[in-house]
């Protein structure tokens, strides 16, 4: 508690210096402007209680008045001695003035100048003589854009103390008559009033271009770093500001002058945002500027369709409004920056309070003058012009020197970094020098350990080679074994003549295989498929092969159920002999052709017999049970068919509809939906291709299975063997 305390008291002793400081600059200001010396002035007409005479008098504001208003030429209202600027003007577009004074003896027959601006038809008499007659057409113009009242000087002299002025204004809209000046002045008034005036201008347009070029180049500054929102803020504040600034120099009418001074709101606005972003770290609302802008619009639209002279006031009224409310939340922002401690929330704080010091500072002394003497003209103050000047270039200049400061600090921070990253870099060039040399004798050690390591492998892979020599050399032998055991084609075609094989072993020696016999007329054939495939698969199948020849030849058995009974008799007993539990076996499907009576016996183990009868399919299921050992072990039916000319047989493994592929559709399966990757060809679509293939003669039918598989396949491993036989009656 007692440190939040103590930085609490700290905040508040230095909130309380900075408002002495301020309000002793303020004081001393006065006191500088209180001692200026007054110019002397030349009497005329109204002498002051201190002495001192006046170069030039407004003489709406010096006299009474006799007033009189007309419309046409029926008089309204007559006033005697009265203020203009407090006469009804109603439906007048005629007034009339009248006053009369003395001036001194020393003041006669000088030259002397009677100074107008004004937008109407004007007639000046002085002692009934006219000085000023100017005669405008009598019509109303609703919108333009430039002004269209004239600044004149017109020479006169007094010939009389007693002097009489008469003035008559003529206008349709008259409730304007009295915001134009009328003013009675030395020679010297006039010089000076417009060396003056140039000498503002001059200021004017070089206030006005100093805050564009800022405007731009932060707007620039914004465009490449966007980030700094902040810069876009304040850049729309130089460039809004600039342009309302400038409008001064032009005449320009009352509702565009209007439209200008809502930019002098807006830029304010600008300005509030920036300040919120850089003393609070928050972005303003846009409600306001919303609302202020709908009305804005809304009072354009209403001047533009139905051409209201008043609204240009409305539109004043509300820009001095929000300008006002801006300017308050700038002032309660400035506040709040004062108790923080950051550099540049504090140069924004004290460089925007000095500007404001010098600006409405002298606004302040300007009143306190103007009241001790009426006529003192406070826009010819050279303290006054520069005061005002100097407020307006600090406030730009603020935020310059923060923006340099910020770009010197980057500018310092990139430079140290660079040179932090030069260094690091040259660490890194080191230590990768260093694991350059590493790796080199990494490499080295590497290259001599792969030697060594490839001269092993050498070493090795000619004993593999040698090895996989006789495991080829033996496997091949197998293969002229497996083969010797096969039918030869000349014996097949002999005996079945219209007929095809498709043999097509996974490896160099397979599990399927395919047995012929013959018994007189009777033709015994098979399709075997023993369990597994290659070499281990080669084995079984001479154990099945040799039962089959024993089951015909040895037991006399030429019903095909009964071969398959006897052949798995025989083979579960030669792998009893074992001591390990052998359930190897086979599938089978084994016909029995009486080429004589043409009638077929076929039997089956888990292999099915396709029929192709009349143009029919038929398929004949075969026992599910396997040649060998079986849980459920029973006797293989006999099926006996009688074959007419033109039937067609088909015995097969199960290799042939186990395969994988379908990556390209054949053309003899062009009606079948097979499409993908890797798809199984599966039995249906087995079926499907030999009902297809029915009209090509039996020869041919094996060539074309051959190609589709090869095709079906493509780049895809044979999973089995392939074993299919088709007979032709």
């Amino acid at each position: 508690m007692y440190i939040f305390a103590n930085i609490d008291k700290k905040l508040k002793n230095m909130q309380s210096k900075f408002h002495r400081s301020f309000l002793f600059l303020l004081l001393f200001f006065c006191f500088i402007v209180s001692k200026a010396d007054n110019p002397t002035l030349h009497f005329i007409g109204l002498k002051l209680k201190s002495g001192d005479t006046l170069r030039h008098i407004t003489i709406f504001n010096r006299f009474s008045w006799d007033v009189r208003t007309f419309k046409g030429s029926k008089e309204l209202l007559h006033y005697q001695r009265c203020s203009p600027d407090s006469v009804d003007l109603d439906n007048a577009d005629k007034i009339e003035l009248k006053t009369s004074f003395e001036v001194d003896s020393n003041l006669l027959y000088k030259t002397f100048v009677f100074h107008s601006i004004n937008k109407s038809s004007l007639f000046v008499r002085i002692n009934g003589n006219e000085i000023i007659k100017i005669i405008k057409p009598l019509k109303i113009k609703r919108f333009v854009l430039l002004d269209e009242e004239e600044e004149q000087y017109y020479y006169f002299s007094f010939p009389q103390k007693k002097v009489t002025i008469e003035i008559s204004i003529i206008n349709s809209d008259l409730s304007k008559a009295f915001e134009g000046k009328f003013e009675i002045g030395t020679l010297q008034w006039k010089d000076e009033r417009i060396h003056a005036e140039g000498t503002r201008d001059k200021n004017s347009i070089s206030i006005s271009f100093y805050y564009l070029a800022i405007g731009i180049i932060l707007l620039i500054l914004f465009l490449f770093y966007k980030k700094s929102i902040e810069n876009f803020y304040f850049a729309f504040f130089c460039i809004l500001f600039s342009f309302s600034y400038a409008s001064g120099l032009l005449p320009l009418s009352s509702f565009v002058g209007s439209l200008f001074s809502s930019l002098t709101a807006y830029s304010l606005n600008f300005l509030a945002s920036y300040l919120s972003i850089i003393l609070t770290g928050k972005v303003r609302s846009k409600i306001p500027v919303v609302i202020f802008s709908i009305v804005i619009g809304t009072l354009m639209l209403i001047q533009t369709v139905f051409q209201y002279y008043k609204v240009s006031t409305f539109i004043v009224f509300a820009s001095i409004f929000y300008l006002i409310y801006n300017f308050c939340i700038c002032v309660y922002l400035l506040f709040q920056g004062g108790s923080k401690k950051k550099w540049e929330v504090k140069f924004i704080t004290y460089g925007f309070f000095t500007a404001l010091f010098f600006i409405i500072g002298i606004s302040f002394i300007v009143i306190m003058l103007s009241q001790s003497n009426p006529n003192f003209d406070f826009t010819k103050s050279l303290i006054f012009a520069y005061s005002y000047i100097i407020g307006l270039l600090i406030i730009p200049l603020t935020i310059a020197v923060i923006i340099g400061k910020r770009n010197g600090l980057n500018q310092k921070e990139l430079t140290e970094q660079l040179s932090e990253i030069k260094i690091l870099s040259e660490q890194n060039i080191q230590k990768e020098k260093e694991k350059q040399v590493i790796l080199s004798e990494q490499n080295t050690l590497l290259e001599e350990k792969v030697k060594a390591r490839t001269t092993d492998l050498q070493h090795q892979k000619e004993i593999v080679e040698e090895k996989n020599r006789e495991i080829l050399d033996s496997i091949e032998y197998a293969l002229r074994i497996q083969t010797a055991i096969l039918p030869p084609s000349r014996i097949v075609k002999q005996y079945l003549i219209n007929s095809f094989i498709l043999y097509k072993p996974k490896d160099i020696v397979a599990g399927d295989f395919y047995w012929m016999e013959t018994i007189g007329d009777l033709v015994l054939f098979a399709a075997c498929d023993c369990t597994g495939h290659g070499v281990s698969g080669a084995m079984v199948s001479l154990v099945c092969h040799n039962a089959l020849n024993r089951a015909v030849r040895e037991f006399n058995l030429e019903q095909p159920a009964s071969i398959l009974n006897k052949t798995s008799e025989i083979v579960v007993e030669n792998f009893a002999k074992s001591e390990a539990e052998i359930k190897d076996g086979m599938d089978i499907s084994i016909c029995a052709y009486n080429t004589k009576t043409k009638t077929l016996d076929w039997a089956g183990a888990n292999n099915p017999l396709w029929l192709i009868k009349d143009g029919e399919f038929i398929e004949i299921k075969a026992d599910k049970q396997p040649i060998g050992m079986d849980e459920n072990n029973h006797p293989f039916t006999n099926h006996q068919i009688t074959l007419n000319t033109g039937d067609s047989i088909y015995i097969f493994s199960d290799g042939f509809a186990d395969q994988f592929g379908g990556q390209q559709q054949p053309a003899s399966l062009s009606n079948q939906a097979i499409q993908g990757k890797e798809i199984k060809l599966t039995r249906r679509r087995f079926k499907d291709l030999i009902l297809s293939i029915q009209t090509s003669p039996l020869q041919e039918q094996g060539t074309v299975l051959e190609k589709f598989i090869v095709d079906y396949r493509r780049d895809i491993e044979q999973t089995d063997d392939i074993l299919v036989i088709g007979v032709r009656i």
